[in-house]
């Protein structure tokens, strides 16, 4: 999971969030295949929430988003999240962020649904 946000130092740049490298890296070579980045790029702090960032400026990183949307070929992300990474933590993890949207969503269907 990744967090973008804008860097609070520069309103030009925009810092890309992790909890995971290996993730963020394999993020980042998705949609920059002429990007060198490696684990010396990655700003590291373990008392932070997302422990891994890199700070972009902000129209690569609106190309980097372009690039993804332009790349997506699945009509399930928990499935092809399965087939991709097996049946691990990430994908229960994803599971239970849906589970909670769907009691969220269940609680105020008509707030959200229009029903």
């Amino acid at each position: 999971m990744l967090s973008c946000t804008e860097y609070p130092k520069d309103s030009d740049y925009i810092q890309v969030r992790a909890r995971d490298k290996k993730q963020l890296l394999a993020w980042i070579r998705k949609v920059d295949v002429d990007i060198e980045y490696d684990s010396k790029d990655v700003i590291e702090n373990p008392r932070k929430d997302y422990q891994f960032r890199v700070i972009v400026k902000r129209d690569l990183f609106a190309d980097w988003m372009c690039r993804y949307a332009g790349n997506i070929n699945y009509t399930n992300f928990k499935t092809k999240a399965t087939n991709e990474n097996g049946y691990g933590d990430y994908v229960r993890m994803l599971g239970r962020i849906w589970e909670d949207g769907m009691e969220t969503l269940g609680q105020n269907k008509e707030e959200y649904w229009g029903q």
